[in-house]
């Protein structure tokens, strides 16, 4: 096995169990506060997150992206980018804080003042919290980051979960992702024993900042739009379809970032250190979108076909709304690892540049759906959305015809098995909801045992390499780590 191979095959062991452990028990919240709170409450909570995720990927500005692109970043990299962030959090701290009433105003709630000042207490820890991160993953140390979110999660859960039962409505959801962000910064203070020193570099500010602003660009439009979403269905439709709606969306994309993160994780960092060898980020590449459809597409079509015994099952009859809106997003996220290997290769190998142009096409689609069909009704601008990844999928795979000799149709072809055999799969289990009308409860074992079954078997007939070498590589791992 080689350096490379060993640290992206440990490096998403330590980071998918990261992400698994924390989103489960995520899950778990979500499943108990869905069964206490309103769908409005969601539909508010959504609200005050569209802002606070526009002005985390400002407070940013994409100097975590530069640290970890940054082949040899030095203390006072890592101090400067400390103190930097940290200045700019106030900023839009009190800028949150002084205009929460109009925000009110607009969307005719007075509950939004406190609460979203409260919430932005989170940007001014998270100034600290994002170095930390980048230290982790510069040193792909993967497990201290396991340790450091699994504590965080579990100990706000509690809390969250204490509050909902209490009465707290909406504000248990609040307090649960302050306290999260607050344990996560203790514990990794402890587990990272990364400090910021007395020392500061505008010059080297002014480097990162020069490769930052793309990736920090990047990424404000993708938040931007996803809140532009969340912000113009707050106001053109009522705070409980708004709920449904985020609901809708909360379980395929918990699934699908649980992948995605990881991929984001480990990939970014380790194609950095390769960024020269074009051919082995192309491998690597290949074996990512292969490895993660194999996973993902079974998963999210799964899920697609087998979401109303779920939704009654797991959050009762009063959230069957979200039904349609789940089905739509576990077919929009289950191409997002995909998104993901393509975009961190371009970011790696110094080219955030065409990745941001790539962006700012895609938004201008997204956005321009967003409002012709918004007339049409809340589902049409769910359906928009789908429509919108699948155009901005072909735009994220195309450069790398020409920086990794990868095309479109090529990577098309390394995914159309597990594509069809997912498809074959999920097709059954929704057939299986229209000739059985017997208990949910058993309906939904039914079609898990099918869908399983059925993608397994069809794998070993007909994409039996990829099996085999899926099941080898998750043995050594294993072995890896049972040592």
């Amino acid at each position: 096995m080689s350096t490379v191979g060993h640290n992206i095959k440990t490096g998403l062991f330590w980071s998918l169990a990261e992400r698994v452990g924390t989103k489960a028990v995520q899950f778990i919240l979500q499943l108990i506060l869905a069964r206490i709170l309103l769908p409005e409450d969601y539909g508010l909570c959504a609200l005050l997150l569209a802002f606070i995720n526009v002005a985390t990927v400002l407070v940013d500005s994409g100097f975590s992206a530069a640290l970890v692109q940054k082949k040899k970043a030095s203390s006072i990299d890592f101090s400067s980018v400390f103190y930097i962030s940290f200045s700019i959090s106030l900023v839009f701290y009190f800028i949150l804080f002084f205009i929460a009433p109009f925000i009110a105003d607009f969307y005719a709630d007075l509950r939004i003042v406190p609460l979203l000042r409260v919430l932005s207490i989170t940007l001014i820890i998270g100034s600290f919290n994002s170095v930390q991160l980048v230290v982790l993953k510069k040193r792909l140390q993967f497990k201290l980051l396991f340790k450091g979110n699994l504590v965080g999660i579990t100990i706000s859960a509690i809390v969250g979960i204490y509050m909902a039962y209490a009465g707290y409505g909406v504000w248990s959801i609040v307090i649960q992702y302050l306290v999260n962000r607050v344990v996560i910064t203790i514990v990794l203070c402890s587990l990272v024993k990364w400090y910021p020193k007395i020392e500061f570099s505008y010059t080297e500010v002014k480097k990162l900042f020069d490769y930052g602003w793309k990736c920090m660009t990047t990424s404000f439009l993708s938040i931007i739009v996803t809140n532009i979403y969340t912000s113009v269905i707050g106001k053109a439709y009522s705070k409980t379809e708004l709920g449904l709606y985020d609901t809708g969306n909360k379980i395929p994309s918990t699934i699908s970032e649980t992948m995605n993160s990881s991929l984001i994780n480990v990939l970014f960092p380790i194609f950095s250190k390769i960024q020269d060898d074009k051919i082995a980020i192309k491998k690597y590449v290949r074996e990512m979108n292969m490895y993660s459809t194999f996973i993902i597409f079974p998963l999210m079509f799964g899920f697609a076909a087998c979401s109303y015994p779920i939704i009654e099952l797991i959050l009762t009859h009063k959230w069957i709304g979200a039904v349609p809106f789940m089905q739509i997003a576990c077919l929009l996220y289950a191409s997002y690892p995909l998104h993901t290997a393509n975009i961190q290769a371009l970011n790696a190998i110094g080219r955030a540049d065409v990745a941001l142009k790539n962006e700012l096409q895609k938004k201008g689609i997204d956005v321009s759906l967003l409002f012709i069909l918004l007339p049409l009704g809340i589902i049409w601008v769910a359906l928009g959305r789908l429509l919108t990844s699948l155009i901005a999928l072909y735009i994220n795979m195309r450069p790398n015809k020409k920086f990794l000799n990868y095309s479109f149709m090529e990577q098309l072809k390394d995914i159309e098995r597990n594509f069809f055999i997912s498809l074959l799969a999920a097709g059954t289990m929704y057939f299986i909801s229209f000739i059985y009308n017997g208990r949910i409860w058993l309906l939904l074992m039914l079609q898990l045992v099918m869908g399983t079954t059925i993608y397994f078997s069809l794998s070993y007939l007909f994409n039996r390499g990829l099996l085999i070498q899926f099941w080898n590589n998750t043995k050594k791992v294993n072995r890896h780590f049972s040592k």
